[in-house]
């Protein structure tokens, strides 16, 4: 398999601008602040609207001659969905031992359908912003905030909305399920015509990756893995694959720190299993079997939740029938989060205590609503009524 730096570029995106009259709201969305780091000159922060990116300058002919640096960069996440970052420099003298490492930032942000369109949020249900007309297909945020990719259902296209201006970015043929985001949302990975491919979050230097699907993105966003027709292939930070054989059909991946989880289908509800297994293709473990929901067909959208320690997940079947449960990761406690209706999952909330879904099947002609759970069954909210999928 290529290096990330060396795959083929696909060409170059479509940015579409603005449509005018699109009716979107005004409310302000505070966005992740990225350091930037220019030594010997000081330090500038870019801001969302400021127009960089955060690339930093490096140090001086000076500074390198002198005693070196060592420089700790964190973010934390507020209560508003801003990051703030601290840069902590110690005395000069101090031994450089590593660069800056960037961790991942989770806006308190969420995304939904509603009225033919795609609109942001927060968590609580505040500041509804309307981002892009959206009729049908599939999406996902990133978890710093701002940027909303879709997957059109008629279409078939994958694009890129920035949520601030709107801006849209079309990047090119999709399967119409849900792209999976860096945990950086520097890129993100999708599928297409039994391809895995990657591009980067202005849509710019699309690569095609490997043949496979299901591609799942690890914590650090420098593993990945995606299900072949031989089982699944995992790829680590150093870019060397490891093949995992699996008995039956693939129908969803999460990768973990240290395990992937995944399920595996048939033509009957015995054949249907959610595994975990170390990432050296050792020790695999089934955490559930067949379930007893006489209307399954598989378990999908295996989603993590941000520590790692539980595992959200749907049983579905036809006419958009999905039911939600949550386990530890080691499965020993496995909860039901659905009552009578069809629930579908969007995301863990940022700090990981609860799990966002749209409660409705409209299908079925129910009203549908955005809701929040904790991943024991518990603290059942309601946070926006007519949101749906």
């Amino acid at each position: 398999m290529p290096g990330f730096d060396e795959w083929d570029e696909l060409g170059p995106p479509e940015i579409r601008p603005v449509p005018e009259g699109r009716g979107r709201r005004k409310a302000a969305i505070v966005a992740s602040a990225v350091a930037v780091l220019v030594l010997g000159l000081g330090v500038a922060v870019a801001t969302r609207g400021g127009g960089d990116r955060g690339r930093g300058g490096g140090p001086s002919k000076d500074a390198q001659a002198s005693a070196p640096t060592t420089i700790t960069e964190s973010f934390t996440v507020t209560a508003s969905g801003a990051a703030t970052s601290t840069i902590v420099t110690p005395t000069p003298g101090a031994t450089s031992t590593a660069p800056a490492v960037r961790q991942p930032v989770r806006a308190t942000k969420v995304a939904y359908r509603q009225d033919g369109a795609l609109w942001v949020a927060e968590e609580s249900g505040a500041g509804p912003q309307r981002v892009v007309a959206s009729a049908a297909g599939a999406f996902s945020l990133a978890p710093d905030g701002k940027t909303l990719a879709f997957v059109d259902a008629a279409a078939k296209t994958l694009a890129l909305a920035d949520v601030d201006t709107g801006r849209v970015t079309t990047v090119g043929p999709a399967e119409v399920r849900e792209p999976v985001w860096s945990p950086l949302s520097d890129w993100l990975a999708f599928t297409n015509a039994g391809e895995v491919r990657r591009v980067q979050s202005d849509g710019s230097r699309m690569r095609f990756l490997a043949k496979g699907t299901n591609v799942a993105v690890g914590p650090s966003g420098r593993t990945l893995a995606y299900a072949t027709g031989a089982g699944i292939t995992f790829v680590d930070e150093n870019e060397r694959p490891t093949r995992i054989s699996v008995k039956g059909r693939v129908d969803d991946l999460a990768l973990g720190a240290d395990r992937l989880f995944y399920s595996v289908g048939g033509a009957s509800r015995s054949a249907m299993a959610l595994h975990s297994v170390r990432l050296d293709g050792k020790d695999d473990k089934q955490l559930a079997g067949g379930p007893s929901d006489p209307e399954a067909g598989m378990y999908d959208e295996l989603t993590l939740s941000p520590d790692g320690s539980r595992l959200a997940f749907a049983v579905t079947g036809d006419d958009l029938h999905s039911r939600l449960r949550a386990m530890t990761a080691d499965g020993t406690l496995d909860t039901s989060l659905s009552l009578r209706r069809d629930d579908y999952l969007i995301k863990w909330s940022a700090d990981g205590t609860s799990i966002l879904f749209i409660d409705g099947n409209k299908l079925q002609g129910e009203t549908t609503q955005l809701m929040s759970v904790h991943p024991d069954g518990s603290t059942r909210l309601t946070i926006l009524r007519g949101a749906g999928i």
